[in-house]
C-alpha cells in the first residue's frame, strides 16, 4: 500500500472514516469536514491473508487506496 485519500463530497455534513490494516487502526475515526480531503502517504506491506477494512459514518465519503502488488 502506498497511499490513502479520503474525501467528503458533502457541502454541509461532517463525516468520519476508519481504516484498519490487518485489524490495526491506521486511521482511527478521523473526522472529515464538509468538502474535506485527507491524504495519507504510507508504505505498508500486507500479507495475502491480511484484510483492509474501511468504515465510515455521517456523509457519503469516498476512499481511494493505492499500492503495488509484489509477486
Amino acid at each position: 500500500m502506498t497511499n490513502i485519500v479520503a474525501a467528503n463530497p458533502s457541502s454541509t455534513t461532517v463525516g468520519s472514516v476508519t481504516v484498519r490494516l490487518g485489524g490495526i487502526d491506521i486511521i482511527p475515526a478521523v473526522s472529515l469536514a464538509a468538502k474535506g480531503v485527507l491524504t495519507l502517504e504510507i508504505r505498508q506491506v500486507l500479507d495475502e491473508n491480511e484484510a483492509i477494512q474501511v468504515q465510515g459514518s455521517g456523509a457519503a465519503c469516498s476512499l481511494h487506496i493505492s499500492g503495488v502488488e509484489g509477486v
